[in-house]
């Protein structure tokens, strides 16, 4: 096996919880360069989660909390909205868009990878999150906690 380049950390950067059709997302990019995602990006996917949210209704048991992962990447961008649901499984779906249009958020096809070991790593933070302030919290749910909790390590 051959590595197209060599591993290197990601800066991630917390965007803030958004307030999306009803929904707080905890919005967090990802970033394969510099120290900002394309804002061209972070808007495409502002405006993807509100249209998912909105004509996507679900049978599942939500309670109005995600994250956003906005993935400013190496060879195209992708876009994860993850919310959680039946107190201890997610709803994701995902959008991808080519460099040179970072606005142009588009279902993958089939066979496209829906995670990188970047969004991973932010998928796997979230899970910790939710264990420790909804699960497994002592005093109870508490999903004010959970928003106020983000990735803040900078990279992984």
């Amino acid at each position: 096996m051959r590595l197209i380049e060599p591993y290197r950390a990601r800066a991630f950067r917390f965007l803030g919880v958004w307030d999306v059709a009803g929904f707080r997302l905890k919005a967090t990019a990802i970033l394969h360069q510099g120290e900002a995602p394309d804002t061209a990006l972070v808007a495409a996917a502002r405006e993807r989660a509100q249209a998912w949210l909105t004509d996507s209704p679900t049978r599942q048991t939500t309670y109005g909390v995600g994250f956003l992962g906005i993935h400013d990447g190496r060879g195209e961008n992708q876009v994860f909205l993850d919310v959680w649901c039946n107190e201890n499984e997610l709803l994701h779906t995902y959008w991808i868009s080519p460099k040179t249009a970072p606005g142009a958020l588009a279902r993958a096809d089939a066979d496209h990878n829906s995670v990188c070991v970047w969004d991973l790593a932010l998928q796997s933070h979230e899970r910790a999150a939710w264990l420790r302030t909804v699960l497994a919290n002592p005093d109870g749910p508490d999903l004010e906690r959970y928003l106020a909790t983000h990735f803040f390590t900078g990279e992984e």
